[in-house]
């Protein structure tokens, strides 16, 4: 078992390396040290079709340590799973990087490719033609339109990381707010870097939550 060392008389919960905030984070911490008695690192916690999860990608994704797909695909299942009201608002298709994670996000309406991408370079907006071509081709007659003509457009004022391992978690928060019914006014976010620890916590406790009872 992982355990939680709180002092109880300061201002942080330091829990697998990581100094938190008491407002808000702890809670999380709490709960997944609840979670985790009796879980053994090699043990699966989640599965969902071909997505599998164990208790060491949760301890990764404590750890401020890179996420991989499967993190990401979670993610997405969850978002689907709120966004049942909106049928059809959200759907995910999947094209694995092994080196960096960026977003592409096509709107129907508009007939526009929002691309986002927490580390920006030239080189990661170059393959997005190929991308979009071999999603074209494993999906025929799933458009009434042409994707691969669609305008791709930058989203330059979305928040970026300052560090080489937290992109997966940063397509997750994008993924997040493309979905919401609202633009977002991305001058007004907040900056998500110093708040990645939350986030992480944020994102085992619900994994762990929905899964083990």
């Amino acid at each position: 078992m992982v355990g939680i060392n709180e002092e109880l008389l300061g201002i942080t919960v330091k829990f697998l390396g990581i100094t938190a905030s008491l407002v808000g984070i702890s809670r999380y911490y709490r709960g997944i040290g609840r979670y985790y008695q009796g879980i053994g690192r090699n043990d699966m916690i989640y599965t969902s079709g071909k997505v599998f999860i164990y208790r060491s990608q949760i301890d990764e994704l404590l750890m401020s340590e890179y996420l991989d797909t499967n993190h990401v695909d979670i993610f997405g299942i969850f978002l689907v799973e709120k966004s049942q009201m909106c049928p059809g608002l959200y759907l995910p298709f999947l094209f694995v990087s092994s080196f960096h994670l960026t977003l592409l996000v096509g709107n129907l309406k508009t007939k526009v490719w929002d691309f986002y991408d927490s580390l920006p370079k030239k080189t990661h907006r170059a393959i997005l033609p190929e991308v979009i071509s071999h999603l074209y081709e494993d999906t025929i007659n799933s458009f009434d339109t042409d994707i691969r003509g669609w305008r791709i457009q930058k989203i330059k004022q979305a928040p970026t990381q300052k560090n080489s391992v937290d992109c997966g978690m940063y397509i997750c928060k994008y993924m997040e707010a493309a979905i919401q019914p609202e633009a977002v006014v991305w001058t007004d976010v907040k900056d998500w870097q110093e708040n990645m620890a939350k986030f992480r916590a944020e994102f085992a406790y619900a994994i762990l939550s929905t899964t083990i009872k």
